[in-house]
């Protein structure tokens, strides 16, 4: 596939760059964590992924501000200000309403769009997300508040440096750091995305983040996807969200090394969500059916226990998650309590 040629939206008075891959029928946007466009393809892994994305939707690449070739203020953004630029960019390209993926603190950007931005979100896929990154008394999960300022330190200190990348892949994902041509690949992405005073900003604030008062505010289908060792805060995420679906991969890590896999299920989600509309529609022509039916009967004689019946009926199918219960991805397809 041809790398795609890299524009700008404007978001104030930053620009924001993004690439447009397929045109399928379906628009989804994919908020990164970290990266550069570019390098994305570079990296045969991302490669297997957009190629499989782009067959049955038109998908919309973004550098978040203040990474890769989008501006780079001098001061790091709030959630809101990051989620605005998405907005921004979907303007641009003239998307009403998309499918958003969220990758770690890209899900957190996609969390505040889909509850600010409901009409423009048809669904939502966070990847490993976190409502936190830094544990409290009443948030088990993440690391202590000592440990976060360390890393911010550490980050300041030797970002850029090879040794220290290697060592944050070995951290964040055990297998794919043998393989040395990946490696090599994640430091350039990296050195390529911050330089180490915008990597402090950006860990600074991402430690201070936290959208768990915003959760139960998202009212669109919401699929939740995680690896084996962050299960306990993606199951927080969709616990707080109430009729998010969560789905564990097994292994531990990123995501990247499950191009097609993580695709498929992006695919089964859109389709489900379609199949649904269907079937809404098609319930909504029964019940008005029902209603017109019902006075062509004899005076007093009409009643409106079929009505309740089919709107009942209809409520049952929201959501109803069509394609989800047979994916092969895990032994382990869990609903959120």
């Amino acid at each position: 596939m041809d790398v795609p040629d890299v524009h700008y939206a404007r978001s104030g008075d930053v620009a924001i760059a993004y690439q447009i891959v397929g045109a399928g029928p379906h628009d989804v946007v994919l908020v990164p964590s970290y990266g550069n466009l570019l390098l994305f393809w570079q990296q045969p892994r991302f490669v297997e992924f957009f190629t499989r994305i782009s067959s049955f939707a038109r998908l919309i690449l973004l550098d978040k501000r203040g990474t890769g070739l989008s501006d780079r203020p001098r001061e790091f953004a709030t959630l809101e200000t990051r989620m605005d630029d998405v907005r921004a960019v979907m303007d641009a390209v003239g998307s009403e309403r998309a499918l958003l993926i969220g990758s770690q603190d890209g899900s957190q950007v996609t969390a505040v769009f889909a509850a600010t931005y409901p009409e423009r979100t048809s669904a939502l896929v966070l990847l490993n997300p976190a409502a936190r990154y830094v544990s409290q008394p009443d948030y088990p999960w993440g690391v202590s508040e000592s440990e976060w300022r360390q890393l911010v330190a550490s980050v300041r200190d030797k970002w850029g440096q090879k040794e220290f990348l290697e060592s944050f892949m070995r951290s964040t994902d055990p297998s794919l750091s043998e393989d040395s041509s990946f490696r090599e690949w994640w430091v350039a992405n990296l050195r390529q995305t911050w330089s180490p005073a915008a990597a402090a900003v950006f860990y600074r604030m991402m430690g201070e983040a936290d959208i768990r008062g915003v959760l139960p505010a998202i009212r669109v289908p919401v699929l939740v996807l995680c690896r084996a060792d962050s299960v306990g805060a993606a199951r927080d995420v969709a616990d707080r969200i109430g009729h998010a679906r969560l789905l564990e991969f097994p292994g531990t890590g990123m995501f990247i090394g499950l191009g097609i896999e993580l695709a498929d299920a992006v695919e089964r989600f859109l389709d489900g969500l379609v199949e649904e509309r269907e079937h809404e529609t098609v319930l909504s022509t029964v019940v008005f059916t029902d209603i017109v039916g019902s006075t062509t009967l004899a005076p007093g004689s009409a009643t409106l226990s079929g009505v309740c019946c089919s709107s009942a009926t209809m409520r049952s199918f929201a959501p109803s998650w069509h394609g989800l219960e047979d994916m092969r991805l895990t032994p382990r397809v869990m609903a959120s309590s």
